[in-house]
């Protein structure tokens, strides 16, 4: 599914400043008086949150995902795993403590329909201007190829560690110059689902999430796009991420699966993400426990 939407009012905060956009001058004057007038409220801790829920389950995943690729039906996959949470959670205030330990690629604070988000995206899965292992460069290599003039695409680099508040990240940067007559869109149907979320080869990585995975992922492993205008396209991967719904709240990770895999040290690496997020999540004011 995908969901575009053209702000009526866009607030971009500054280190030094505020400035604010409208299509009408009445409301964006209304807003800025808003913002003059507002106070900051202290957030509402939410309780500990036990991020090794459910492990077992996890680890048979990984099993099944290891069986998977001795059989070669796919060389990496990435199943993850959810946690719920008890509680409604506070999206605003997450965003303010989270952005204040995190230091992500990418940070938002979004509400569609019922359905809200507030993540810290490690990564983002493509950047139009004027990914962990190695067999996921090789791979993000391959995919830029089917799109990029030849002899342009190039690794910007390797296997860099990024921290990413209590997790170090490993990612890389891959390339190219598009070919006369692709554009945005022709790159973002390639590249998305990122090979960083899924696996490889891509759509039978998909298909074994399909079968490991009970419940459908919704917006986890997803993407935020900033489209500017057509050459200007920022798009976040959706990781490290605390998702509320009408009914359900929810963090989720996951772990990236080959022949060599150990069920239990991926567990923990799941643990470990879901830790980077987990204890900045704020509860909502006034409900019961």
């Amino acid at each position: 599914m995908l969901s575009l939407m053209v702000p009526r009012t866009e607030v971009v905060f500054y280190p030094d400043r505020i400035t604010l956009t409208g299509v009408d001058k009445r409301g964006t004057v209304e807003l800025s008086a808003l913002v003059d007038d507002t106070t900051c409220i202290e957030p509402s801790p939410g309780h500990p949150i036990d991020t090794n829920t459910r492990a077992s389950e996890y680890v048979e995943q990984v099993e099944a995902a290891l069986a998977d690729i001795r059989a070669e039906k796919y060389t990496k996959v990435i199943p993850s795993r959810a946690v719920s949470l008890p509680w409604r959670v506070d999206m605003p205030g997450t965003l303010l403590c989270g952005r204040q330990h995190n230091n992500p690629a990418r940070s938002f604070c979004l509400r569609h329909g019922n359905n809200q988000a507030t993540g810290f995206s490690p990564e983002l899965v493509m950047s139009l201007r004027d990914v962990e292992h190695v067999l996921s460069v090789k791979e993000a290599i391959n995919e830029l190829d089917r799109l990029c003039s030849p002899g342009t695409v190039v690794v910007d680099d390797l296997m860099t560690v990024r921290p990413r508040g209590s997790v170090q990240h490993l990612g890389s940067t891959v390339s190219g110059a598009l070919l006369p007559g692709k554009d945005a869109w022709d790159t973002f149907n390639i590249l998305f689902p990122s090979i960083t979320a899924t696996g490889i080869p891509k759509q039978a990585a998909l298909e074994g999430i399909g079968r490991l995975e009970k419940h459908p992922r919704e917006l986890y492993s997803g993407a935020i796009l900033l489209i500017e205008d057509p050459e200007t396209w920022d798009v976040a991967l959706v990781l490290r991420t605390v998702f509320q719904g009408r009914e359900k709240q929810w963090i989720q990770a996951g772990a990236g699966i080959v022949a060599q895999s150990s069920p239990g040290r991926e567990l923990t690496e799941t643990s470990e993400k879901l830790a980077s997020i987990a204890p900045y999540v704020f509860a909502e004011r006034n409900q019961k426990d």
